[in-house]
């Protein structure tokens, strides 16, 4: 967007305005004509630094401030003669970039482009004709300054450096006490955040600890000592004994074809050799699919778990071992309100961790965290 700004400054050029001695040595001024001149300044926008707004100076009289980005036009009355364009960066009393032009009529219009660097402005003309006629008049009128306009420029400068030298001292001093306020800022901030990982490994350990005693309950009550079964004709006893217990697996934990397989082994579960184990896997009628499912309404309904969050249990090393078309159909079949379970985990970790709006639609949407879809977190922060 284009900032139009107008504005009208009369303004003395500077080394344009002649005096004439007489026999005397009374100095008379003599009479320059001034000119209404339009100057559009048009201040180019960077993506990422030296972001800042530009004063505009002629001949040291500010006339007005660029925005970054933004095409500003300033109308002012100006004495016919060399006058000098300055550029600072907004507040700051030493110019960036400077640049001369001449005005000979009324009327007349300038325009430049500006480019905002760290250490400098750039300044380009914009006019199509007249820079060489111009450049020569500039040439001319600086050969001409007197040694008093010089005396004066001396200080003027002198005058501005010492201002520079405060300002500076006193941005300094800004800047000191805003990087101490910023620093406290983000000590309070990390703190806070250390905080919440540490409210959340918390939870995350409680909810790990009940569902690792759920599945011990479930092992236990599928390993109750069973009467010794009769061998079957020309099956090795450890054969049978291991789908039958294969059997149980299934039946009441809902267990996957490698979880089993896993258990049937184990040192702590059943402690079958693989082969008898890999006998009650290849002869045991179970529906995988059906166990699958089983098993993401459990997530659902006790963990409030998402979809995605079900899924990657499912098919999980560390966590059930389904294929992932039975995780698919699981998912796809099971009996959930997803934007009901995003609510309930939303209002586990506001009761447990006092987190804000932000940060638990953060939680809840993460690749990390409970991997809802956008929707389900918006539904959850809004109904708490």
């Amino acid at each position: 967007m284009l900032l139009a700004l107008t504005m009208s400054v009369c303004l003395a050029a500077c080394g344009s305005g002649k005096h004439s001695v007489s026999e005397e040595g009374v100095s008379e001024a003599e009479v320059i004509p001034t000119h209404s001149v339009e100057m559009t300044i048009d201040c180019e926008g960077n993506l990422l630094f030296s972001k800042y707004d530009v004063d505009v100076y002629i001949d040291e009289e500010e006339v007005g401030t660029v925005g970054h980005g933004s095409e500003s036009t300033f109308d002012v009355q100006l004495t016919e003669g060399q006058h000098e364009l300055q550029f600072h960066e907004e507040g700051e009393s030493k110019a960036k970039g400077t640049t001369t032009f001449v005005t000979h009529e009324e009327g007349e219009s300038f325009a430049y482009k500006i480019h905002c660097e760290s250490d400098k402005i750039t300044v380009k003309s914009l006019k199509d004709d007249g820079d060489e006629s111009e450049a020569e008049d500039a040439e001319k009128a600086e050969a001409t300054e007197s040694a008093s306009d010089k005396e004066t420029e001396s200080q003027k400068k002198d005058e501005s450096s010492k201002k520079a030298e405060a300002d500076k001292k006193a941005e300094e001093e800004k800047k000191t006490e805003e990087d101490k306020k910023k620093q406290a800022e983000e000590e309070k901030k990390q703190a806070e955040e250390e905080k919440r990982k540490a409210e959340e490994e918390e939870r995350k350990r409680s909810e790990e600890e009940e569902r690792r005693k759920a599945e011990e309950a479930q092992q236990a009550q599928a390993q109750q000592v069973q009467p010794a079964p009769e061998p079957e004709q020309g099956v090795p006893y450890e054969y049978s004994a291991a789908l039958k217990q294969a059997k149980r697996y299934s039946d009441s934990m809902h267990m996957s074809r490698i979880a089993i397989f896993d258990q049937l082994t184990s040192e702590y579960g059943g402690q079958f050799p693989a082969d008898a184990a890999q006998y009650a896997i290849d002869n045991l009628e179970a529906d995988y699919y059906a166990n699958a499912l089983a098993k993401a309404q459990s997530y659902s309904d006790s963990m409030h778990m998402s979809r995605m969050g079900i899924y990657e249990q499912l098919v999980s090393e560390y966590g059930e071992q389904f294929t992932p078309e039975e995780a698919a159909y699981a998912v796809d079949n099971v009996n959930a309100d997803f934007y009901a379970n995003a609510l309930a985990k939303a209002r586990s970790y506001a009761d447990m961790m006092s987190m804000s709006y932000e940060a638990l639609y953060d939680q809840l949407v993460s690749e990390y965290g409970e991997q809802f879809t956008p929707e389900e977190a918006q539904y959850a922060v809004s109904n708490l």
